[in-house]
């Protein structure tokens, strides 16, 4: 049996059930405005937008990708298929990259890398060679590509 998708409604002083609805949304990174299809969570009562976090989280990393796609950044997904193609946890993966240890986590967990980190996974990504390079000789910080 599917359990009913309930929320507290701020207007009903309730918890009440919603409605999703999709549409063009627009958010705001670093002072620009990105458009992106996002959801809305609305009770099934009032009508009063209602917060619902999994919504929320859903629409940050649709704003994220927007900004992506947009500004020539690596895709999460990408990124986080790195680990698995060359057998290192994330640490290993920014000590190996001469970055903070805590640095290629963050990435993996949604945060948007600097331009100059997306071209290093970018290629480290693509490039299977550059990888194998890296791993023969870890003591080189990888360059970005001109």
């Amino acid at each position: 049996m599917m359990k009913a998708r309930k929320t507290f409604c701020e207007e009903c002083r309730s918890e009440t059930a919603y409605a999703v609805s999709a549409g063009t949304m627009t958010g705001a990174i670093r002072n620009k405005e990105y458009s992106y299809t996002g959801k809305t969570a609305r009770c099934a009562v009032c009508g009063s937008p209602v917060f619902v976090p999994e919504i929320v989280d859903a629409n940050l990393r649709a704003l994220y990708e927007a900004y992506r796609e947009q500004n020539g950044i690596i895709a999460l997904d990408k990124i986080q298929e790195i680990p698995a193609k060359y057998g290192l946890d994330k640490t290993e993966l920014s000590l190996l990259l001469g970055w903070d240890a805590e640095t290629f986590s963050r990435y993996y967990e949604g945060d948007l890398p600097a331009k100059d980190h997306s071209a290093v996974l970018t290629r480290l990504y693509c490039e299977p060679q550059f990888g194998a390079e890296l791993l023969a000789s870890p003591k080189k910080t990888p360059k970005a590509p001109a």
